[in-house]
């Protein structure tokens, strides 16, 4: 089977964990966000709601949130991002923890319908062999605790 995808880009990110679900992103490509989320810990695909809120000043916020709420976690990766309609692959080189792929179906105001994102998932996860005993619950960042 062959599926055309297109190559976005490639960058380093930095991620300083400060609270399970609020980050601070610094990236090669596209600048410095904090970035609070919300999603369930799960190994099945999941809905993630967020915000990027972009930082000019990215040691003052980082050394300001830090003294706040501490540094829980930081993750540094190189990713590598290739679009398939509006599924974002992700291939990660995470530091101390190894490689991963992550599909990410992105939602705006005029793709509302989860049905149809959750079959790019299942169509995707099958064209590229990636079966349940691949999935990881969680984020990186609980499996830093382990390395």
């Amino acid at each position: 089977m062959r599926i055309g995808f297109l190559y976005s880009c490639k960058g380093i990110r930095t991620q300083n964990g400060f609270h399970r679900r609020f980050k601070l992103r610094e990236s090669s490509l596209s600048g410095s966000h904090l970035i609070p989320y919300l999603r369930p810990d799960s190994a099945e695909a999941k809905t993630s709601f967020y915000l990027r809120i972009p930082v000019e000043n990215t040691q003052s916020v980082k050394e300001l949130f830090g003294e706040i709420l501490g540094v829980h976690k930081i993750i540094r990766k190189q990713r590598e991002i290739f679009m398939y309609q509006n599924v974002r692959i992700h291939l990660d080189c995470v530091e101390n923890l190894g490689d991963f792929v992550e599909l990410e179906a992105v939602m705006d105001e005029k793709n509302q319908d989860i049905k149809s994102e959750m079959d790019k998932i299942s169509f995707l996860k099958k064209a590229l062999g990636i079966t349940e005993q691949h999935l990881i619950k969680g984020s990186y960042e609980n499996y830093k605790n382990e390395s």
